[in-house]
């Protein structure tokens, strides 16, 4: 496949994606049966790379988009883990920090059926990746088609690249991770983010609102807060699309989940394949679905054989749309 420049607003940027967030060791422990808190429970375990920048820059190098990483990597045997896996996978990783400081680390508990019981997270990512670090790096960042950011960066950090964005005219996608993350987002002027993909209870985060009237809510937020798109996850009821010119409902395919862990990287990597083939709005969110489900069919937060002909493959499965 030939990479394709990226068309946003009338720009043409042929840059790499750049992916600004966490790199971390996931540790998974399915447990045998339904888990019960306060007590033992006998599982099985698997360990591999992960963190969400991590996870969509394997994916989108999988789907032959040029791709970089911007995360902190500590010396130790994870790091050396991660950096091996990031050359296997292509990921560039040239402005990445090498730092004394431990590589980061998400632990989950998980039944049987891949729901998620618990999970904890520990890293350095705020206290290395700073605004000042990024702005050591602003050369690296103009070159980039879109900017990828995950909220395990700081609140300081965001703001920089939000303003950063702005000034560049680079589109800017924020994705939440978490509730307590998410909340890093409600006191930042989100003006002129291209995207930001929350679930309802990040949504209420990022808001301080809640609501039953979620579509009433987003439109709100998009025209005050003037963020451009904004992207609703909603688990097996699938997701809503929401921008000042368009309003989508699109359901998930129905699959066997084995593992919920990474699906909302992959659903981002998915719509980012969509955007750099220049993709509807529409098929931007097929594409991020059938990628997600690809990923929850099996344990762990990516696929290490992904190729490009396995999501087009997928996409015509799960919605039997002719591509374009």
């Amino acid at each position: 496949m030939t990479n394709s420049p990226l068309v946003v607003k009338g720009l043409s940027i042929k840059g790499p994606v750049i992916c600004i967030g966490g790199a971390l060791i996931d540790e998974l422990y399915f447990c045998d049966s339904k888990p019960v808190p306060g007590t033992s429970n006998p599982a099985t375990f698997i360990r591999t790379s992960g963190g969400v920048a991590r996870n969509v820059a394997q994916h989108l190098s999988q789907l032959d988009i040029p791709v970089e990483l911007i995360t902190q990597i500590g010396e130790d045997p994870d790091g050396e883990i991660l950096l091996r896996d990031c050359k296997k996978w292509s990921i560039g990783i040239g402005s990445s920090l090498i730092s004394k400081a431990a590589t980061g680390k998400f632990v989950a508990i998980l039944g049987p059926e891949g729901e998620l019981f618990t999970a904890a997270t520990v890293s350095n990512l705020e206290s290395e990746i700073t605004p000042q670090y990024l702005s050591e790096i602003q050369v690296v960042l103009q070159s980039a088609s879109v900017l990828v950011a995950d909220c395990n960066l700081s609140s300081e950090s965001l703001d920089f690249l939000i303003q950063f964005s702005v000034s560049s005219k680079i589109p800017l996608i924020i994705e939440p991770v978490s509730v307590p993350k998410a909340a890093k987002l409600k006191g930042l002027d989100l003006s002129g983010v291209y995207l930001i993909t929350p679930n309802q209870n990040e949504l209420k985060a990022i808001t301080g609102i809640s609501v039953s009237d979620e579509t009433q809510l987003i439109r709100e937020v998009i025209q005050t807060k003037s963020i451009r798109q904004i992207w609703l996850r909603k688990g097996e009821l699938g997701s809503e699309y929401f921008s000042e010119i368009v309003d989508l409902n699109v359901k998930p395919p129905k699959i066997k989940v084995s593992d919920g862990t990474g699906a909302g990287d992959a659903a981002l990597a998915g719509w980012l394949y969509g955007l750099w083939n220049n993709h509807s709005d529409l098929k931007r969110i097929q594409y991020g679905h059938s990628l997600a489900a690809l990923v929850l069919a099996q344990k762990g937060s990516h696929l290490p054989h992904l190729q490009t002909h396995d999501l087009e493959s997928a996409f015509q499965s799960f919605y039997g749309t002719t591509i374009s």
